[in-house]
């Protein structure tokens, strides 16, 4: 993981804060989600979290999110989304390989002094491959001149904050 962490370093850097999904050399997918430095001391003690992937599909680009929200006994939870483009090699490789692991770590970052400060083990969201499944499927629809995913992206982060996507269930894979 230090490699796979040394490497992202740059990435983080440049994040204020958020979440970022990253594979090691033996394709296991990790989250690191990078903490502002005064958060950084309630997480000492790994915060339950709740997550779930969610599919948005828009006119130019399906958006795939994972969200994450570190469950506190405050008022303003700590929340945050990573997005996967279906049509990015890596990113498409990383939400496969997901779908069959079944822990995935998760490690906060200060955001301060960009180093690890803590690691939880959660479980990979059941609801993977559907989601995989069905934005291929809307990317299939969409003509090739007009995906775009940063569009797409940026138009869904305008109409939906974190709070709201917050109130959302997970789905339910289906038991075909």
């Amino acid at each position: 993981m230090l490699s796979l962490f040394d490497s992202l370093k740059p990435v983080l850097c440049r994040l204020d804060y958020g979440a970022l999904t990253a594979a090691d050399d033996r394709g296991q997918l990790h989250v690191f989600v990078k903490l502002p430095h005064p958060a950084v001391r309630f997480i000492a003690d790994p915060l339950p979290i709740r997550h779930f992937l969610f599919l948005f599909p828009m006119p130019t680009a399906p958006v795939i999110g994972w969200f994450f929200e570190v469950v506190d006994n405050t008022q303003d939870p700590f929340r945050v989304v990573t997005y996967f483009n279906i049509l990015e090699p890596v990113q498409a490789r990383n939400l496969v390989w997901l779908a069959y692991q079944t822990v995935v770590p998760l490690h906060y970052v200060d955001g301060g002094e960009l180093s690890v400060v803590a690691t939880k083990r959660i479980s990979s969201p059941p609801e993977t491959i559907e989601v995989f499944q069905e934005a291929v499927a809307n990317t299939a629809r969409i003509r090739v001149n007009q995906y775009d995913f940063d569009r797409a992206m940026a138009a869904f982060e305008a109409a939906h904050s974190l709070a709201e996507i917050a109130t959302w269930r997970p789905r339910r894979p289906s038991t075909k």
